[in-house]
């Protein structure tokens, strides 16, 4: 589990399926373009209330509004904090980040591609872009762009070799062949998950600059060792004892342990909780009192929910919708995605979305760390099993369920 789960893309690693790992592999290959722009690290970290002066180059954006934003964590809103109309030709404008911590903010161009992330680790930084090519920006006068760019070309060569593996390992499965060449496919991929998450945990552990360890904590991988990310997210703490934001994250991030201390088991009631539905509509589990329930938690950014789809579905038309009803709650930061997928796969239940994801109201009150999960409940609430496999649904019910 992230070190935080306030991220929209955390990856559970010690549950994932073959195929969620070569997903990863390949969604990593992304990340990194994201992650060598975002990181730069400062050998004289900003303090609260320092500033950063932005001299910024754009070519071809006349007429057109350059804006710094911050970059949200937890319950925090987006903040527009400088913004400059551009004028013609190759155009120098100034920006200011004023009275803030060091951590990552976005730079970016009113309708234009152009979208920057940098670090205000420094007093005067100097970026340089051109909307013709957007991603071939760059920023000068931060010590620790050259080191984390080194650092990210070495890893972008080991998570190549993770994503040729796992393109072969796709080919093998289409054609159906399981032979010696597909297992040690299959260990070049795990070695390089390992290998990768092994590395960006000592990284974090130990980076001096504040403004890095913001922007890549949530990375950090712990699944269930949940006294391993008590002890990393305290060593931050007492790096970074002055900085305000990591203080706040080290106590959610405890606070968050606190919460799987305990989990509920068979034979509990389990907690009702109320969440907008498809159309928006407040909806109350405890509705659904008097009947059982398969109250199930998943998500279209989590590949293993694409096997509980067939088994609902199959469920949905076995049994009688008087003694039985299904309750799919998605953690899902773009709602629009999560209704045309509803839409699209002709999901004809209750569905609920959950906007937070691993801040919400349903990881905080069912106790889950890990999607897709599931509880069946009887007509009273109370949990009469939980984390049911894809291909057990509909026996299980059966054995509870009147057809």
């Amino acid at each position: 589990m992230a070190a935080l789960l306030s991220s929209h893309y955390f990856f559970e690693i010690n549950y994932i399926s073959l195929h969620r790992k070569i997903i990863i592999v390949f969604m990593y290959r992304y990340l990194l373009f994201f992650v060598v722009s975002i990181f730069f690290q400062s050998c004289n970290n900003q303090e609260k209330g320092s500033s950063s002066k932005i001299e910024f180059h754009i070519l071809h954006a006349r007429d057109k509004l350059a804006y710094i934003e911050t970059i949200p964590y937890s319950d925090e809103s987006r903040i527009i904090i400088d913004s400059v109309k551009i004028g013609s030709g190759d155009f120098k404008c100034i920006l200011k980040v004023e009275n803030y911590e060091e951590r990552p903010f976005l730079l970016r161009v009113s309708g234009t591609d152009i979208r920057i992330n940098f670090i205000n680790d420094v007093p005067e930084i100097v970026i340089n872009a051109d909307i013709i090519r957007p991603d071939s920006f760059t920023i000068e006068k931060s010590p620790a762009n050259k080191l984390l760019k080194d650092f990210f070309i070495g890893q972008s060569k080991m998570i190549e070799d993770g994503k040729k593996a796992g393109d072969e390992i796709k080919q093998l499965i289409e054609q159906g062949e399981k032979s010696t060449r597909y297992d040690s496919l299959v260990a070049v991929v795990n070695k390089v998950l390992k290998n990768y998450f092994s590395f960006v945990k000592s990284f974090a552990d130990t980076v001096s600059s504040p403004g890095v360890f913001l922007a890549i904590y949530n990375t950090v991988d712990f699944g269930k060792d949940y006294a391993g990310l008590d002890k990393f997210i305290n060593r931050a703490s007492n790096r970074f004892p002055k900085h305000t934001r990591i203080q706040k994250l080290k106590n959610e991030t405890l606070e968050f342990v606190k919460i799987f201390e305990e989990e509920y088991e068979v034979g509990q009631l389990l907690p009702s909780i109320q969440l907008k539905d498809t159309s928006g509509y407040s909806y109350n589990t405890a509705f659904t009192k008097g009947k059982y329930v398969f109250l199930d938690i998943w998500a279209t950014w989590n590949g293993n929910y694409l096997k509980y789809d067939n088994a609902k579905l199959e469920a949905k038309s076995k049994f009688n919708s008087d003694h039985f009803e299904i309750v799919s709650i998605g953690l899902e930061p773009e709602i629009e995605i999560w209704k045309k997928y509803i839409r699209r796969k002709k999901l004809k239940w209750t569905q609920l979305v959950d906007e937070k994801v691993w801040n919400g109201t349903v990881q905080r009150t069912l106790k889950i760390d890990s999607i897709p999960f599931n509880f069946l409940l009887n007509p009273e609430g109370r949990i009469l099993r939980k984390a049911i496999p894809a291909d057990s649904v509909v026996s299980v019910l059966s054995e509870y369920i009147r057809q």
